[in-house]
């Protein structure tokens, strides 16, 4: 995971049904590098607020995509879409429920946090989350993470579920590779 506090970016909602779609999710989440790299006016702002949110620097901030659906791993997503989204920058999936556990464990091993809610929260394309103390909450065994939306200042309470100690660590080192890296 590397810093203390992750603010996600909301390219697009989940991709699903057809090539079209999902050529449009991969240009949006290549794009959401580009604003921090550019300096991009806008982008910087949202990074500024959560920084004042959260009382910390940039340096202490991860950025990265958000993918937002009601139910997230189904079909052919649920072998290759969490390596893909992780490739792409991706660092978080919102669902209302993982179609299955080996998909949610996809997103584990790939360092992505599952996270769930039975509404989703008025996170639009472009928008921002903030998840503060995520690190410290993972390695203490939080099963709810508290977010807070940019545009709103709203708080919001996400479902990571019970997470097994190797789960937590997977997370925290950001994927399995990382993990078993460091185990020597």
């Amino acid at each position: 995971m590397g810093a203390k506090f992750h603010l996600g970016y909301a390219p697009l909602p989940a991709p699903g049904g057809g090539g079209k779609r999902k050529r449009i999710y991969v240009e949006a989440a290549r794009s959401i590098r580009r604003p921090l790299e550019e300096q991009d006016e806008e982008t910087l702002a949202a990074v500024d607020r959560a920084c004042a949110i959260a009382g910390c620097s940039r340096e202490e901030l991860t950025f990265g995509s958000l993918l937002i659906s009601d139910q997230i791993g189904d079909g052919s997503s649920r072998e290759q879409a969490a390596s893909n989204q992780k490739v792409l920058g991706g660092w978080a999936d919102l669902a209302v429920e993982y179609s299955n556990k080996r998909y949610r464990s996809n997103c584990i091993s790939w360092g992505l946090l599952p996270l769930c809610r039975t509404e989703l929260p008025d996170l639009k394309k472009g928008g921002y989350l903030l998840l503060p103390d995520v690190q410290e909450k993972i390695s203490g065994g939080a099963v709810e993470l508290e977010g807070v939306l940019l545009s709103s200042g709203e708080r919001v309470i996400f479902q990571l579920g019970e997470l097994t100690q190797e789960e937590r660590e997977m997370l925290l080192a950001g994927g399995m590779i990382n993990f078993y890296r460091s185990r020597g």
